[in-house]
């Protein structure tokens, strides 16, 4: 669907939609997508199917899981705790879970992924029998029995690792008293709107959001994950602090407008997000507050996270500098599916900013 209300540039939707539909018809692409420039969405579109046994097919209301993307929600809990002067940044995260063996990491340091702790999605077959059914809570005790060392001092590097956001989790639900679900719906997706939004722990979530497929590209078809790599099956399905939400387009466009806004925090405090965090040698690194940071040559600001699981592949890219996003949903993965988001987005990132040098 093309949506444009106004004159941009050279028409971009319509060179978007030609790079989309010849990814499609490739067959590497399956899934929604959204662009917004101002707040305004100029192309909109679902290929694809959300069930591929019944030929269903996807629209703008398909629910996708969004895996790691959701790690700027549960960054946005905090920062919503830190506004109301529950919290701290800079507090350790003792004050709060007194079992956490590493007394000088930081709320600051998960944030940002600086505090070198290493990922429990490592785990071995055999220790996750240790942790049948495990929650967030159980990542504490994981750290202390499996992860006991940290691989390097907390501020001085960075490693993407998923326990800082089972960590936060816990932080959050121990200083509001309720359950991160509950929180995150009252604070942001209730005041946002977002009422296709939820947490995959909730109940009958498997129902309302998309199948995931991967394709068997030898064989040309889709196939559903064997039920160790399934969803809700595999050992970190109710670990949620990382990868919990399920969402959709329009729900994360007002996600997007939110975040040029006050709707959730007064801008200065908001803008912390987009910082990237500062080692203690003083050097930057490209993460904030569950986004990645990037400040490109022209001095466009842009950030970016993508979220990744057996079957489903989302990034959100957002230039803050230009105003533009750029929402790439998909239930299928397979050899190449990384690539192929990349080049995709690329694509789409030239075609804007060529228009807008076309228009000026």
């Amino acid at each position: 669907m093309l949506l444009s209300t106004r004159f941009y540039g050279q028409n971009p939707e319509h060179k978007i939609d030609s790079v989309i539909t010849a990814q499609f018809n490739e067959g590497k692409f399956n899934g929604n997508i959204e662009v917004i420039k101002n707040n305004a969405v100029i192309y909109r579109n679902s290929l694809g199917y959300s069930d591929f046994t019944s030929a269903k097919k996807l629209n703008k209301n398909s629910v996708f899981y969004l895996g790691s993307l959701s790690k700027q929600f549960t960054a946005m809990c905090i920062m919503i705790l830190k506004s109301k002067g529950k919290l701290q940044y800079d507090d350790p995260v003792i004050k709060y879970l007194p079992d956490f063996p590493f007394k000088t990491v930081t709320i600051r340091h998960l944030l940002t992924h600086s505090s070198g702790m290493n990922d429990y999605i490592t785990l071995n077959e055999e220790q996750w029998k240790k942790y049948p059914n495990a929650t967030d809570k159980d990542v504490v005790r994981m750290l202390k029995e499996d992860f006991d060392t940290l691989r390097f001092q907390p501020g001085e590097s960075f490693f993407y690792s998923n326990t800082n956001y089972s960590i936060l989790v816990n932080i959050i639900e121990k200083v509001s008293k309720k359950s991160y679900p509950e929180f995150i719906h009252s604070s942001v997706f209730k005041r946002l709107g977002m009422g296709h939004s939820f947490i995959k722990t909730e109940k009958n979530a498997y129902k309302k959001g998309v199948k995931g497929y991967i394709k068997n590209d030898s064989q040309n078809r889709y196939e559903l994950p064997d039920s160790l790599n399934g969803l809700f099956d595999s050992p970190t399905a109710k670990i949620i602090g990382g990868g919990g939400v399920f969402s959709t387009l329009d729900d994360l466009y007002k996600w997007d407008k939110a975040l040029y806004s006050n709707k959730l925090l007064p801008k200065t405090i908001l803008e912390e997000a987009f910082m990237p965090y500062t080692f203690s040698n003083g050097t930057k690194g490209r993460y904030g507050f569950g986004w990645n940071v990037y400040h490109r040559d022209n001095g466009d600001i842009v950030v970016r996270h993508a979220g990744q699981f057996t079957g489903y592949l989302s990034v959100i890219t957002r230039n803050i500098t230009r105003k533009e996003t750029i929402i790439i949903l998909t239930n299928v993965t397979g050899n190449n599916d990384t690539s192929n988001f990349i080049t995709l987005m690329t694509n789409i990132e030239t075609i804007l900013e060529t228009s807008e040098k076309l228009k000026s």
